[in-house]
């Protein structure tokens, strides 16, 4: 097969989250004589770029200056990039299959029709619920689940009001003040956050949507959501996510503890960022005695990343260092040096506060046989059994999590049992299986 794979980015451009994923099938793809082009819009000016990454792989990036604002309706449709990407395939196809990795939050949903349209079978992994909610996780202003929506007024009000970490600044406040003020004439402003255009969003994307052949739901959980969002539950293949396992020779596993009080190693991967719990983690922290600080430390990979809540990792940040807790911020790695990290981790932790889907990094863990201490939510409970190789906390709960970091410091021979049992459950899907499967759809 032709295809072309839609994305936020490539390695090395763009996080390794979903990006990463997409890396890692699109060379396997290739590797079983596939011809694989990647598409995906960057800032900047300019035309198209392509690249050759390697023989039967193609990297094209479209250069887009970003809009004064972010208004609402360029997150979800940006007609240059559906202009641009029906310029490529006119030039570079035809394909057999669009594989769209990313929609919504910048990444144009009217792709969607326009590789239809052009003949090719449209397929889309689901990641987040972008489609649905404008920030992406189900998660409000106040970083609380939001039980309600998705309904135009309460997104509207969402969206306009801003959290506990927005910026402090007069244009900041002006700007949020300016939009309250224009609401009542909202009709007139289509541009604005407003219910209307809320209204107008759920038509438009549902309307696209229906281009698509196939959508990939790699948990049970995210499936069932988008079913209760009324997507068409026979049109959603649940197909858990996989990666090469080239990324983890090498690994080798810290020295088991012996019974012995050596210092545990706790390990965080990903943004710093409110959906993904860092918060609860530093609150669990606190509640540990600090005659057992010398007994373990955490390691948060990351950077602070958040456009709703610009201030939360800085502070954070300032948080632990003021409180001089046993956590320390290295900032993020490079992807060769995944195995490195993982080789020096007792423990990864998942402290999601959103219903996540299947983290990346838990498969990371898994694929090196080190068990993880994560949050009690649909994406992750369905992939760890709780006691055996790994445990489960309460999400938003730092009682819980305290508790169950205690646990991990003073029960060495806990930790060995989690160890043996994260080795034996292995990952829920091979990749050679999971290339094969992907094919088949």
């Amino acid at each position: 097969m032709k295809l072309i794979f839609v994305t936020r980015g490539f390695p090395p451009a763009g996080r390794w989250g979903s990006e990463g994923y997409a890396h890692d099938v699109a060379r396997g793809l290739v590797a079983r004589g596939h011809e694989v082009d990647v598409f995906f819009p960057v800032d900047g000016f300019g035309a198209v770029r392509g690249r050759d990454v390697s023989p039967g792989l193609r990297v094209f990036e479209l250069p887009l200056r970003p809009r004064l604002g972010k208004p609402l309706l360029d997150s979800y449709h940006d007609p240059r990039q559906d202009h641009a990407l029906a310029t490529l395939i006119e030039r570079e196809g035809p394909y057999d299959r669009a594989h769209f990795f990313a929609l919504g939050g910048g990444v144009s949903v009217g792709m969607v029709p326009v590789a239809k349209q052009h003949g090719a079978e449209v397929l889309v992994t689901l990641t987040e619920f972008l489609l649905f909610c404008h920030r992406g996780q189900f998660l409000d202003s106040s970083i609380q689940p939001c039980e309600r929506g998705p309904d135009p007024g309460l997104c509207s009000a969402c969206i306009t009001s801003t959290g506990p970490y927005a910026e402090r600044s007069f244009k900041a406040a002006a700007k949020a003040g300016l939009v309250r003020v224009l609401m009542p004439v909202s009709n007139l402003l289509p541009r604005l956050p407003s219910p209307r255009a809320f209204r107008a969003r759920e038509r438009w994307i549902a309307a696209n949507l229906a281009y698509v052949d196939r959508f990939i739901a790699p948990s049970p959980a995210l499936r069932d959501r988008y079913i209760e969002l009324g997507i068409d539950g026979g049109r959603i293949d649940h197909l858990p996510y996989a990666l090469d396992p080239n990324r983890y020779t090498g690994y080798v596993p810290r020295p088991s503890r012996n019974g012995k009080p050596t210092r545990l190693q706790l390990t965080y991967m990903g943004q710093l960022s409110p959906h993904k719990g860092i918060h609860v983690l530093v609150d669990a922290v606190e509640r540990i005695p600090r005659e057992l600080d010398d007994r373990f430390v955490v390691r948060a990979h990351g950077v602070p990343t958040s456009h709703y809540h610009p201030r939360y990792g800085h502070e954070l940040i300032d948080r632990v260092k003021a409180g001089d807790l046993p956590i320390e911020f290295p900032g993020p790695f490079p992807p060769d040096r995944l195995v490195e990290v993982l080789s020096d981790t007792d423990v990864v932790l998942i402290p999601s506060l959103w219903l996540e889907n299947l983290p990346l990094v838990l498969l990371h863990a898994r694929s090196c046989g080190v068990p993880v201490l994560a949050s009690r939510v649909g994406g992750v409970a369905g992939f760890v059994k709780d006691g055996t190789d790994g445990l489960l906390a309460e999400p938003a709960d730092p009682g819980d999590w305290a508790d169950k970091l205690r646990r991990l410091i003073e029960q060495p021979d806990l930790l060995a049992r989690l160890r043996s049992g994260a080795a034996s459950a292995g990952i829920p899907m091979g990749f050679d299986e999971h290339l094969i499967e992907l094919e088949k759809r």
